[in-house]
């Protein structure tokens, strides 16, 4: 599946996890209510064919579960984070190819008011790509990046695009303006879904992302030359929009309802120029909910991974159950199979350490579901004795957006893991028939 978001719809639709929505819906509010009505109630993807004012369809949601994504990623589910730890380090070129999907239609003249861009809620500046990534080759070598950045749609051919360091496409672009040079960049939409958990990634600024996507599935991805700029995009992705940063231009971007749902106020961003558009005779566009269960999944398993690499010297591999970074990824859960008293709070000040974000970290026994939060605060109201199995650090930040920093500092660990010596007392309660019966054969239709 390293090669095309098409084979993930295949998949979403051979397994019976795509709703498909035949009614006229609009971009202003109700795609993103009805996908995230629908999504809530049976945790599929939604893809919707009538858009009002618009020929293109659109999908969202089209990583409903963890199990997707490992299928998506070629992993097992159970065992993703430790076969992504496996392969990050591992360097699978990319492959050109002179020929793909993506250039059936090449337009040196786009509009981008022909995109179906949604309004996501009522305090959005408009419209917005928000499932889009975007590819940029490093101002001194040939080094590609790829990042997830929103776009505002401002004009039939300008965006307004909110990036900065430390994220590395706002370093590229520092490094473009202290020379005077415009940044050459592709904003790539229905990209592979390797490509898109690379975009998410926190690799070295050092690795080629592009490169990190074939690492991912252990399979090259294929790729091919835009046709105005000197970059690099996936052959087998839906639209291909060109363009570039024009040096020290900036322009009022927001507000923008992000990920915490709350607001990211106007501020002065960058404004990317479109010089071309390419992409499949019929194409999907794909529309992101930040904060919405796709969105929070290519946030967290990533940082799943990276508290994985840290916490691992303090538990033998097989003894880490899993990491889960759900409800929300300001937080984990780490299920272990507990060797010593002192290990989980090991493991949770590295867990802490491993990732800015991270302000809370659990640690629970191995008969606890970390991906259910009321088993988990089943296990903290139950395992946690306040008095020795906390613990605080002060002064540190978390989420440093410059607006909210004051609010977001400190971190806090809880050790909700059962006592050794007591292992008899804190057994759960199991009924054996449970695993065998059929449930269906006790209901009456």
């Amino acid at each position: 599946m390293n090669n095309g978001f098409r084979a993930l719809l295949q998949y979403l639709e051979e397994n019976n996890k795509l709703i498909r929505v035949k009614k006229h819906v609009d971009t202003k509010f109700e795609i993103t209510a009805v996908s995230r009505l629908i999504h809530k109630k049976y945790g599929k993807a939604v893809l919707f064919e009538n858009i009002k004012n618009y020929k293109l369809p659109v999908i969202t949601y089209i990583f409903p579960d963890r199990e997707t994504v490992g299928i998506s990623l070629n992993m097992k589910n159970g065992t993703m984070i430790k076969q992504w730890s496996e392969r990050e380090n591992n360097r699978t070129p990319f492959k050109i190819v002179h020929d793909s999907p993506v250039k059936e239609v090449i337009d040196l003249k786009p509009n981008l008011f022909n995109l179906p861009l949604s309004v996501h809620s009522d305090g959005n500046a408009g419209q917005y790509i928000t499932g889009g990534v975007i590819i940029a080759k490093h101002p001194s070598n040939s080094t590609l990046n790829a990042s997830f950045n929103r776009c505002q749609l401002v004009s039939e051919d300008k965006l307004r695009i909110r990036m900065m360091p430390p994220q590395h496409l706002g370093i590229y672009s520092g490094e473009c303006e202290k020379q005077g040079k415009q940044l050459e960049a592709a904003i790539v939409i229905g990209s592979p879904p390797a490509l898109m958990f690379s975009a998410a990634s926190k690799i070295p600024i050092e690795r080629d992302e592009l490169e990190f996507a074939g690492s991912l599935t252990k399979q090259p991805l294929d790729v091919i030359k835009c046709e105005t700029v000197d970059v690099f995009v996936p052959a087998q992705a839906e639209i291909v929009i060109e363009g570039v940063f024009p040096p020290n231009l900036r322009e009022d971007e927001g507000p923008f309802g992000e990920f915490t749902d709350s607001f990211v106020p106007t501020m002065k961003n960058h404004v990317f120029k479109v010089t071309a558009m390419t992409y499949r005779e019929k194409p999907l566009y794909h529309d992101i909910f930040a904060g919405g269960k796709e969105d929070l999944l290519l946030l967290g398993i990533p940082i799943e991974a990276e508290i994985y690499n840290h916490i691992k010297k303090f538990a033998n591999p097989e003894d880490i159950v899993g990491i889960s970074t759900i409800p929300f990824v300001f937080g984990c859960v780490i299920g272990l199979k507990k060797q010593r008293e002192d290990q989980p709070k090991s493991i949770l000040l590295s867990a802490l350490a491993s990732y800015s974000w991270i302000k809370m970290a659990i640690v629970v026994d191995e008969d606890v579901n970390i991906y259910d939060t009321e088993d988990v605060l089943w296990a903290i109201q139950t395992r946690c004795c306040p008095d020795k199995d906390i613990i605080k650090i002060n002064g540190v930040s978390t989420y440093t957006r410059e607006d909210v920093k004051d609010e977001n500092v400190g971190k806090l660990g809880i050790d909700a893991t059962a006592p050794l010596n007591k292992k008899l007392i804190y057994r759960r309660r199991s009924n054996p028939f449970e695993q065998v019966l059929n449930i269906s054969d006790y209901l009456d239709y």
